[in-house]
């Protein structure tokens, strides 16, 4: 009964979803910097090099980001914005990305990593999630969400273990790290914790906003997102498996909503033939291999020596 209930709750009022998405943004940054602080205390330095603490340290605030990052998509998407804000907050979002780095050319490169580090971070999420509150207007019933996860889904895994993600990690790794959403290291004793691409943010988006729009089980679809989000990523943090993000995505969309999804008979039977089709076209370009040469690399290596400016990986 109280999952029914949910499912056609409408969500939060435009003001109240700003409100609080502000709030969740000022607690991400407080995380960030409190985040960054902690390896620079000499105390706290010392067990963090230790693998007894350093290995839950760095899982705890793993778990602690996704949470917060997931707050934050989550109520950007319940302002539920019209098409013109939505494209005018993604395109400010960007271009401010892109400028502080140029903060560096007035202030040390030190000083102004450790400012607005933080924010470059949550800009990148903010332009990629309004963006996909704006591709998400295109999704008018919910059964369009269900063929959507599933591709979503497959394209993910194809591209990052033999397609165009693969091919990018190895070929412009730079251009990857820096686009990519990251999470601060608080330990020195274990391996750069995983990155999220702005797709990934895209397609949270998508689905957070379509939810709320379209008043289906977001609460539920939130914490299944936690909840398969974290191990995943803490498997590639401990066990260097990469694991495309919007796989454990799509599993929580259908798992949450397939009730909702409301299939007919034959839009099941499409759905399968969409399905069916994009395994065979992956199948098809996995055979030709167009990314031919291109050898399997850690897509998150070992920390870097030191944090120079905004940018570059924490």
């Amino acid at each position: 009964m109280q999952n029914n209930v949910e499912s056609h709750t409408q969500g939060p009022e435009p003001h109240t979803a700003l409100r609080t998405a502000l709030t969740t943004a000022a607690g991400y940054l407080a995380l960030f910097y409190l985040a960054l602080l902690l390896p620079n205390v000499p105390a706290v330095a010392s067990a963090l090099r230790t693998k007894a603490l350093g290995y839950p340290a760095a899982v705890v605030s793993l778990a602690a980001f996704t949470l917060v990052q997931l707050l934050l998509v989550r109520y950007v998407a319940a302002i539920t914005p019209p098409a013109r804000i939505a494209l005018a907050g993604s395109v400010v979002c960007l271009v401010l990305w892109i400028l502080l780095p140029l903060t560096t050319r007035v202030m040390p490169s030190g000083l102004a990593f450790y400012i607005f580090f933080p924010w470059q971070n949550m800009l990148m999420i903010l332009a990629a999630v309004l963006f996909g509150c704006l591709v998400s207007l295109a999704i008018r019933e919910p059964g369009i969400l269900f063929p959507g996860a599933l591709v979503a889904g497959m394209v993910d895994y194809w591209g990052v273990y033999h397609g165009t993600t693969m091919y990018f990690i190895q070929a412009a790794p730079n251009v990857v790290s820096a686009v990519s959403v990251k999470m601060p290291a608080v330990s020195l004793a274990v391996p750069m914790p995983p990155s999220i691409g702005p797709g990934d943010f895209v397609f949270l988006g998508v689905f957070f906003a379509a939810l709320y729009r379209l008043r289906m089980r977001v609460s539920t679809t939130f914490w299944l997102f936690l909840a398969l989000l974290v191990p995943s990523l803490v498997v590639v943090l401990v066990l260097g498996i990469d694991i495309p993000a919007l796989v454990p995505m799509a599993v929580a969309m259908v798992l949450a909503n397939f009730g909702e999804m409301r299939l007919s008979r034959s839009e099941m039977f499409a759905t399968l033939y969409v399905v069916l089709a994009v395994a065979g076209l992956l199948a098809v370009l996995t055979l030709v291999n167009p990314f031919r040469g291109t050898a399997r690399q850690p897509q998150h290596p070992a920390r870097p020596p030191a944090h120079s400016a905004p940018g570059s990986r924490p």
